[in-house]
């Protein structure tokens, strides 16, 4: 049972590792206005998009990919020791 458990964090910390420099690459070349602002509002007018943006992409996945177990050691440093602090008593 612990296999399975520890699987599935496995799992889920690198679904959560998503690569964040190129969806922000995606949303500017879409022309989400909410890449400038560091926010979320739908209420805002969509942009105009920018499709010369798409061409980072070339250079945004690679990062992504090279920086991947980088975060994926800082999430699981961050999973211990949270499960170390509900073992405090």
């Amino acid at each position: 049972m612990k296999t399975i458990l520890k699987l599935f964090l496995i799992i889920a910390l690198l679904v959560s590792t998503s690569g964040c420099v190129s969806y922000r690459v995606i949303q500017t070349a879409r022309g989400d206005p909410n890449t400038q602002l560091g926010i979320y509002d739908r209420s805002l007018p969509h942009g105009d998009p920018h499709p010369t943006y798409y061409a980072f992409l070339l250079v945004s996945v690679p990062f992504d990919t090279a920086t991947l177990p980088l975060q994926a050691i800082g999430y699981g440093l961050f999973a211990l020791w949270l499960s170390q602090a509900g073992n405090m008593h």
